[in-house]
């Protein structure tokens, strides 16, 4: 992906400032992304889109969608990236391919459908969230702990379902439930740090991205390794993800937080309304 890269690098030094001033430059400068990405993918499949029954045309608005959800989802939540984001996307692109018998174009986009119906469950999730906050109906905590292990905790039900179903289908199915109802949590974790320690937000999610860039080169290595053989190796890797997900739900359904943290309250003279003007929204 070094033309993504490449790209990435040209523009973050001017995104911040041309997005503070005007709101269309967000989208002016995701969509070149997403022009960059699309067309770079082209030019990587190109061989297989000549071997592919599909016609050009499809194949490019497949590519296109597959990238436009992507970079959607990126937008919406924020940098960090989910520790298994690779198996959940690319992962799912190869096993559709190899395993679900489906060939490449189609298995790009029934690959990039689950993130598109991620990307409203994203936006309903938000909306939701924030209604029950401002509407006092529970607690800034619980509201976290609801968003977030309710989608990662309905996500791996789906995904325990996937790897012991037999269909290419309902694997499809399922899987699109499972990744669109993870769209929930980003109203959980990815917001949290805002919660717990709003002038030292920055710091903890480059932290936390740390962490999951690390998780995101791993899982790729981790599931090639796992599905040398055969498809009831992929079993292996959703039962896999499925247990990641229960044990992220429940370490964070006992120790989540989202009332501001004493160490997150300087000493210097810093203006109250700084802590509790995002938790009184």
């Amino acid at each position: 992906m070094g033309g993504v890269d490449l790209m990435e690098k040209l523009l973050s030094s001017y995104r911040s400032k041309l997005q503070s001033k005007k709101w269309y430059w967000n989208l002016f400068i995701n969509a070149v992304n997403v022009s960059v990405l699309a067309s770079w993918r082209i030019y990587q499949n190109r061989d297989n889109m000549k071997e592919s029954h599909f016609s050009f045309r499809f194949a490019l608005a497949v590519y296109f969608v597959k990238s436009a959800s992507s970079m959607t989802n990126s937008i919406l939540s924020g940098p960090g990236s989910n520790p298994l984001q690779e198996i959940r996307f690319d992962g799912l692109n190869h096993y559709l391919i190899s395993q679900a018998k489906q060939a490449r174009c189609a298995g790009g986009f029934y690959a990039a459908l689950p993130h598109i119906i991620m990307t409203f469950v994203v936006l309903f999730g938000g909306w939701a969230s924030d209604k029950l906050r401002k509407k006092g109906v529970i607690s800034t905590t619980n509201v976290r702990k609801l968003f977030n292990c309710g989608g990662f905790g309905l996500e791996a039900l789906f995904l325990l379902v996937v790897a012991y179903s037999e269909s290419s289908s309902s694997t499809i199915i399922y899987l699109t439930f499972a990744v669109g109802f993870s769209g929930f949590a980003i109203s959980g974790y990815n917001v949290n740090h805002l919660d717990i320690a709003p002038v030292y937000a920055s710091i903890i999610m480059g932290i936390s991205n740390a962490f999951g860039t690390i998780s995101g080169i791993l899982c790729p290595i981790i599931t090639e390794e796992m599905t040398k053989n055969g498809s009831h190796e992929w079993k292996n890797v959703f039962i896999m993800a499925a247990c990641i997900h229960i044990f992220g739900v429940i370490f964070y359904g006992i120790n989540a937080s989202g009332e501001i943290q004493h160490w997150a309250k300087s000493k210097k003279n810093i203006p109250d309304d700084l802590y509790v003007g995002y938790n009184s929204l």
